[in-house]
C-alpha cells in the first residue's frame, strides 16, 4: 500500500474542504431561492386578502 506524503495528504484535506465549501455554497443558494419563492406566494396572497377588504 502507498505511503501518502504530508503534502498530498494536505492536498487531499484542501481538495475535500473545497468541495465541501461548494456544495455548502450551493445548498445556501437553493435554500435562499426557495425563501424568495415562498415569500413572493405570501405576499401574492396577502395581496389578495387585502383586495378583498
Amino acid at each position: 500500500m502507498k505511503r501518502l506524503s504530508s503534502n498530498e495528504v494536505q492536498k487531499d484535506q484542501l481538495e475535500a474542504r473545497n468541495m465541501n465549501f461548494q456544495l455548502d455554497l450551493q445548498q445556501q443558494k437553493d435554500t435562499a431561492s426557495n425563501i424568495v419563492n415562498v415569500l413572493d406566494k405570501l405576499v401574492d396572497a396577502v395581496g389578495g386578502i387585502a383586495d378583498k377588504l
